[in-house]
């Protein structure tokens, strides 16, 4: 899962404000070693499961993961972005290992 806006710069300890949503602008698809970034949408049900879970269980809104920036995909994404489908792509962590990070770390935010 790629991250941009907000959270990812949170995330990286550039800004320490808080954000309202955790913006998507790729996912990982493939197996093993072959996994590349690929369109976010749809959303695949287990991470629209997972959103939800969170959602009720911290009390936000049903959007706070969205992929509001996707049309990136369409419009172009910036030359070096991590989710750039070109040449020697990144290996993008399994999702479950993202989400459960994206959880801990919203979590850890909100106590």
């Amino acid at each position: 899962m790629v991250v941009v806006g907000g959270a990812a710069l949170q995330h990286l300890g550039i800004v320490e404000r808080t954000t309202a949503d955790v913006d998507v602008i790729a996912l990982g698809v493939g197996t093993g070693g072959n996994i590349r970034p690929a369109q976010p949408e749809p959303i695949p049900p287990a991470l629209e499961r997972a959103i939800a879970t969170v959602a009720r269980d911290l009390g936000l809104p049903r959007n706070w993961m969205n992929t509001m920036v996707a049309s990136q995909w369409k419009t172009g994404l910036p030359p070096h972005s991590p989710a750039r489908p070109h040449g020697s792509e990144p290996r993008i962590p399994p999702l479950g290992d993202v989400v459960a990070k994206v959880i801990e770390h919203v979590g850890a935010r909100l106590h």
